[in-house]
């Protein structure tokens, strides 16, 4: 379900990027933009794995979890 796999994809990238305190604006911003482009590589990886082009995603220590 693609709806659910984004989901757990935004809610890694927020806790990914999360910085403290949530009260100064910069910090807010670069959160955003670190948020942003978690999700822009994410976005790459699924469509080449969805489109077949034989990408494959892995975990930090290189086990696979998704393959075409």
């Amino acid at each position: 379900d693609r709806a659910r796999l984004s989901s757990r994809i935004e809610r890694a990238a927020r806790q990914i990027c999360a910085v403290e305190p949530r009260r100064d604006l910069k910090r807010q911003a670069e959160s955003r933009e670190c948020r942003a482009q978690a999700m822009r590589s994410v976005e790459i990886q699924l469509a080449s794995l969805l489109n077949g082009n034989g990408a494959q995603l892995t975990d930090r220590a290189g086990k696979l979890l998704a393959a075409p």
